[in-house]
């Protein structure tokens, strides 16, 4: 967001020989840059000295004409895969949350939602370690760890990882 004592620019970049010519057309500024970043920091500079205001207020958007098609295809993807990231975690809780409830192991649960083992799971929930308390709230855990399996085969882990799945999932 861009605060009123912001100035924000549109600066169209093209590859000249072995540099970037820059081009802002509303205040009819032209310079370059070896690299997009020089030609950025010149861009910005350039709009300062223009109009009298430190550089650290001058806020530039590059755009490479002849690939901004392709540059907001990628950014309109990456922001599906945000947006689907976060649907599958809603999901995934609600899976296990469900699963808890009609007693399935952890090792059934990671079967059946595709996953090698729970850390899997517990690393696209966080790591943060929560524990349930009641149907719908949850306090922080200040234990000091997962505790190992006397079989020392890691699966305390496992289990501390369920815990975080089925405090998180309560709290919703």
């Amino acid at each position: 967001m861009v605060t009123p004592t912001q100035h924000h620019y549109e600066a169209w970049c093209e590859r000249d020989g072995r540099s970037w010519s820059v081009d802002i057309p509303e205040l009819r500024i032209h310079t370059y840059g070896h690299t997009l970043v020089d030609a950025e920091e010149m861009a910005r500079d350039a709009i300062a000295g223009v109009l009298d205001v430190p550089a650290g207020s001058v806020t530039v958007s590059l755009h490479v004409e002849e690939v901004e098609d392709q540059l907001a295809e990628a950014r309109a993807a990456r922001s599906a895969r945000a947006q689907a990231a976060a649907r599958e975690k809603e999901a995934l809780a609600k899976a296990v949350a469900a699963l808890r409830a009609a007693g399935a192991s952890q090792r059934d649960a990671a079967l059946l939602l595709g996953v090698s083992h729970l850390p899997d799971l517990g690393r696209r929930f966080g790591h943060r370690r929560l524990t349930a308390r009641g149907p719908a709230t949850a306090t922080t855990d200040t234990g000091p760890g997962p505790r190992p399996h006397p079989s020392g085969s890691g699966r305390g882990r496992e289990w501390t990882t369920w815990r975080v799945l089925t405090a998180r999932v309560s709290t919703t």
